[in-house]
């Protein structure tokens, strides 16, 4: 089985506070993948709500520094990235790791994966 592996350890993005010095702030990338595919824009049936939700929960709930999506459950992170248009340069590091996610081979007797180096 292929899956789709995704980075979820949060990068730091720079801000201006009230006094307009930039201060570093962690990105909460677990949370930002939920917002994406659960965004009214989307204009998800109730049936879409649902399956989004349960992707959402399964990354929101990931214990490690990245998450193996199933190719069906990636596509639909991807689709939302490819719809939405409110992305900043913020978003940037996000937008790559989900555009980038790297292939990977499932085997899933042993619940191992490895490397495909033949990705496109």
């Amino acid at each position: 089985m292929k899956a789709k592996k995704i980075n979820l350890e949060p990068y730091e993005i720079e801000l201006r506070n009230q006094e307009g010095n930039i201060v570093k702030f962690p990105y909460d990338v677990k949370t930002s993948i939920a917002d994406i595919i659960l965004s009214q824009p989307l204009k998800l049936n109730g049936v879409k709500l649902l399956r989004n939700q349960e992707i959402a929960s399964k990354i929101i709930n990931c214990k490690e520094k990245f998450i193996l999506l199933e190719f069906n459950e990636y596509l639909v992170i991807k689709e939302a990235t490819d719809i939405l248009d409110v992305f900043s340069k913020n978003d940037v590091e996000l937008v790559k790791r989900i555009l980038n996610a790297e292939e990977v081979e499932v085997d899933e007797k042993n619940k191992i994966w490895k490397w495909n180096y033949n990705r496109r």
